[in-house]
C-alpha cells in the first residue's frame, strides 16, 4: 500500500476532463458511475495493485490532459481576443481630397495579429493538438487572409501619410 502513495497524484485533478476521468476510471478498474467528489484514499489504496500497474499510461494521461487544458486555454484567449477586437478610424483626406478611414494604432494590431498567429504555430506543435485542429483552423485561414491585405494597407497609409 506505501508504494502506491507517489502515483495517487496521478488519479486526481482539476484538468482532467470528463472524457479523462471515464478514461482514468477504466485504467484502475472504478466503474463510470464513480463520482469523484466522493471518492475516497481507502477505495483507492484497495486498488493500488491497478493503480500501480498503470502508473505510465496514468501519467501519459495527465500529461495530455494538461497539454489539452493549455490549448483550449489559448484558444479561449483567441476567440476573446477575435471577438474584442476593434480598429479604431481616422477620418484622413487622400492627395486627390478624397476621404479615406486609415486605421489608428496599426501597429498594435499587427503585433497582435503576429501575437496570434505564433500562439497557433506553437499549439500545432503540440503533440495534443489533433483533437483541437477543427477549431484552431477556424482562425488560421483568418488571419493569414487578413495578414497580406494588412500590410498592403500599410505600406498605403505610410506613402498616404
Amino acid at each position: 500500500t506505501q508504494e502506491v502513495i507517489p502515483y495517487l497524484k496521478y488519479v486526481r485533478g482539476e484538468h482532467l476532463s470528463s472524457n479523462h476521468w471515464v478514461e482514468l476510471y477504466r485504467l484502475i478498474g472504478l466503474p463510470r458511475t464513480t463520482d469523484i467528489a466522493k471518492l475516497r484514499v481507502s477505495e483507492l489504496l484497495g486498488i493500488s495493485d491497478k493503480i500501480i500497474a498503470n502508473v505510465a499510461a496514468l501519467k501519459e494521461l495527465n500529461s495530455r490532459a494538461q497539454g489539452e487544458v493549455s490549448i483550449r486555454d489559448a484558444l479561449t484567449e483567441l476567440e476573446v481576443w477575435g471577438a474584442g477586437a476593434v480598429f479604431s478610424l481616422s477620418k484622413y483626406e487622400d492627395t486627390s481630397n478624397i476621404e479615406v478611414q486609415i486605421i489608428k494604432e496599426w501597429k498594435d494590431m499587427l503585433t497582435q495579429v503576429g501575437d496570434h498567429q505564433s500562439l497557433l504555430q506553437s499549439l500545432k506543435d503540440s503533440p495534443y493538438f489533433k483533437g483541437f485542429a477543427d477549431k484552431a483552423g477556424l482562425w488560421r485561414p483568418q488571419n493569414q487572409a487578413f495578414l497580406p491585405r494588412s500590410y498592403q494597407l500599410h505600406n498605403q497609409r505610410t506613402c498616404c501619410i
